[in-house]
């Protein structure tokens, strides 16, 4: 569980079935490699049609991976790291 990342939005279109690759977030080195395969897969973020923007969600399975991190990971004193006094809840 080394690598997870929201980096790509894919739409479906349910009418004729067309699928869109959106890119989220550019600075991902996988999404950089595959763009350099497939350079006309990709779209940028700012072409996603509004009405579909306003439906964008946070994944909660990312969310639940990055705050069971943080919850022991925030901390950068060694000892309150090792004596875990400060976990947060989530």
């Amino acid at each position: 569980f080394n690598y997870i990342r929201n980096s790509v939005k894919v739409v479906v279109d349910a009418y004729n079935g067309v699928v869109n690759f959106y890119v989220a977030d550019a600075s991902d080195p996988i999404i950089q490699t595959w763009q350099k395969i497939f350079p006309a897969l990709f779209k940028p973020l700012d072409q996603l049609p509004a009405a579909i923007v306003s439906h964008l969600r946070y994944p909660v399975d990312l969310f639940n991976a990055q705050s069971d991190q943080l919850i022991t990971y925030h901390m950068t004193d060694p000892q309150v790291f090792y004596n875990r006094e400060d976990q947060w809840q989530v």
